[in-house]
């Protein structure tokens, strides 16, 4: 289908950090809401153009932002000083770019792995900003286990040399099955495979905070976890459905699927899933 595409730069308030958005609108078509796309740790926005090319012939204006260390977005790879950065950095870019945009249109984030903690982190506090919020593999809880002292190295770090980086040590078989996903992710010069030791830290303990405050949450919310994730935890996103009281609420664990559901050789399960669900919270 045709479709318009434009990109910007805003610099957040906290720094002065230039960060990267990109919008894809479609072309004579009537558009039913705005959708924001929150990616996840040690990739960029458009890695997502699978979820783009799925959603917009049905009526969705689609934005999606580089984080802070990520992709085209200015800042040390794989580093955060403070884990809500994100947040902040998330919400000054709906202020200034989206709700220019979107106006009395229902507006959804979409966030995956790390950007679904902050999906679900950004619905924590602004809950009246949202029609919804679809989160796909939330970094809740790893489910990899790394080297214990690889763990406590970075604990210690994390306090005296806090932007000090090391490798993830990321298999990038465990996020597909589809080898043309992986090849193209080895050879995307935008993907990093470094953290900090302040971003370990804070991740973690984050996610543990954000889980504990699933009671708090009041916005309708799309759950979706892959059941062969080796590297999110399946367990802790049904732990936040079940404790969350908001009776809008839906959960799908797709058998077989790894970590990045978007990017799955049965993705297209998933996009329909995701765009049905939309569909019934556009006008609540």
């Amino acid at each position: 289908m045709t479709m318009e595409h434009d990109e910007g730069r805003i610099f957040s308030n906290l720094d002065q950090c230039e960060l990267y958005w990109q919008h894809w609108r479609p072309v004579h078509q009537k558009v039913h809401a705005v959708l924001g796309v929150v990616h996840g740790f040690s990739e960029h926005s458009s890695r997502y153009q699978f979820l783009v090319d799925a959603l917009l012939p049905h009526g969705f204006s689609i934005y999606a932002i580089d984080h802070r260390g990520h992709g085209r977005s200015q800042g040390l790879p794989g580093h955060v000083d403070r884990f809500d950065q994100y947040r902040w950095d998330l919400h000054q870019w709906i202020q200034q770019v989206i709700d220019v945009e979107k106006k009395s249109l229902p507006f959804f984030l979409i966030g995956h792995s790390m950007g679904g903690l902050i999906t679900l982190d950004y619905a924590l506090h602004h809950p009246e900003r949202l029609a919804g919020i679809v989160v796909s593999g939330p970094m809740l809880r790893l489910k990899v286990k790394l080297p214990a002292v690889k763990v406590i190295a970075g604990k210690i770090l994390s306090k005296w040399l806090p932007r000090v980086t090391l490798a993830s040590d990321l298999d990038a078989r465990m996020l597909s099955h589809d080898p043309k996903v992986i090849q193209a992710r080895a050879e995307d010069p935008l993907v990093h495979d470094v953290a900090s030791t302040r971003w370990f830290t804070e991740g973690m303990a984050a996610g543990e905070r954000i889980l504990r405050s699933a009671s708090q949450l009041r916005v309708p919310t799309l759950f979706m976890h892959g059941g062969e994730d080796p590297l999110t935890d399946p367990k802790a996103t049904q732990e936040f459905y079940q404790a969350m009281f908001f009776k809008d609420k839906k959960w799908i664990q797709w058998p077989g699927m790894y970590h990045e559901i978007f990017n799955e050789v049965e993705r297209n399960k998933v996009f329909e899933a995701v765009h049905s669900w939309l569909f019934e919270h556009l006008h609540p």
